[in-house]
């Protein structure tokens, strides 16, 4: 984690992502939040996760 960032719906954290750079996720996606906050892992949540994966993909040039 880099640092984090207060958004519009919560919080997020910016994590080093390696050669794709950096990105940002909400801290409910994290081990960081607070005990019965967390969700449970849904295929929206990946779907998202995978388009925000191909966005810096596509960003860098991958």
């Amino acid at each position: 984690m880099l640092f984090e960032r207060k958004l519009a719906d919560g919080v997020g954290l910016s994590c080093e992502g390696g050669p794709l750079g950096s990105l940002m996720v909400p801290v409910g996606w994290t081990d960081r939040a607070a005990a019965g906050e967390g969700t449970p892992l849904t295929y929206e949540v990946v779907v998202e996760l995978a388009e925000v994966v191909s966005a810096v993909k596509a960003r860098h040039g991958g």
